[in-house]
């Protein structure tokens, strides 16, 4: 089993948003706050995978529930935007 070194650092992460990163039924989340705090210190690539549709992704990051992405998968992988 592999320890996590410096070789090894993590470079891109991915989420799925309901329920894991946003309460489904409320749209709260502490991500974005978690995530600035430590993006600086970081290069880590960001990405949403997410069965959402793009539009829907785009209004939670403007309306800043979440942090914006490098990149987000969205409608069940049949869609991609580079941000």
């Amino acid at each position: 089993m592999n320890s996590l070194k410096n070789e090894n650092k993590i470079k891109l992460v991915s989420f799925d948003i309901d329920n894991t990163l946003i309460d489904f039924h409320t749209f709260k989340s502490n991500f974005k706050k978690i995530w600035e705090k430590y993006q600086d210190h970081n290069e880590v690539i960001l990405t949403y995978n997410t069965g959402r549709l793009i539009d829907d992704v785009l209004h939670l990051i403007e309306t800043k529930v979440l942090p914006e992405p490098d990149y987000i998968i969205s409608g069940v992988g049949t869609a991609y935007l580079q941000l």
